[in-house]
This record gives structure tokens, C-alpha cells and sequence, in this order.
């Protein structure tokens, strides 16, 4: 897999896809649907307080799906709104830089 995003998703405060985007192939789709859902419950217990903000949550963990060893980012709104982004590890955000990405993909949206 080349370097860059490998799925993206922004799920609802009720835990519903609102969208989702896979560049990682077919074949992977429905392990990346898996561990976004996966993601989804370790940001619920780890943030389960409601919070007055937006918070950017940064890098959550590394995961491999086939061959590929992707990074998986996440964003939440002060609504509950959750973005999430799966990239390659060979793909390194700078923090800012991440943040900064995921801000502007959440401003496209709305």
C-alpha cells in the first residue's frame, strides 16, 4: 500500500456512519468498518466524560489489516461527532499538522 490515508469515517453521536470512505481496497472493507467500531469504544471509555469542546484525540493505536500496519487518528466534536482516519505507518502526521488536517476535512463537512 502507498503511503497516505487508508479509510476515513465521521460517525453520529449515536454511534451511526454518517460517511465513510475506503482507499484501501474491497477487500478490506469490512475489517476497516470492525476497527473503526473498535475505535469508537475506546474513545467511549477513555472520553466517556461529555465535554464543552471540541477535542482533537490524537493518535489511538496501530492496527494491522492484510499487510498493511495503518495509524488510527480520531477527532470528536463537542456534539459527539466522531472523525476517523486510518493511515499508513509509514505515513507520520506532525501532531499539528494532523490536527490541522482533520480540522479542515470536519469544516469541509458541515
Amino acid at each position: 500500500m502507498s503511503k497516505g490515508i487508508a479509510f476515513y469515517a465521521i460517525i453520529g453521536k449515536q454511534g451511526e456512519p454518517i460517511f465513510m470512505e475506503n482507499l484501501l481496497g474491497e477487500l478490506y472493507e469490512i475489517d476497516l468498518e470492525f476497527a473503526t467500531y473498535s475505535a469508537l469504544d475506546y474513545i467511549d471509555e477513555k472520553y466517556a466524560k461529555p465535554m464543552s469542546n471540541d477535542m482533537y484525540l490524537g493518535l489511538l493505536y496501530s492496527i494491522f489489516i492484510g499487510a498493511n500496519e495503518l495509524n488510527i487518528y480520531a477527532y470528536m466534536t463537542n456534539s459527539q461527532t466522531k472523525y476517523v482516519l486510518f493511515k499508513s505507518v509509514g505515513d507520520i502526521f506532525k501532531a499539528k499538522e494532523d490536527e490541522t488536517n482533520i480540522r479542515r476535512v470536519r469544516e469541509i463537512c458541515m
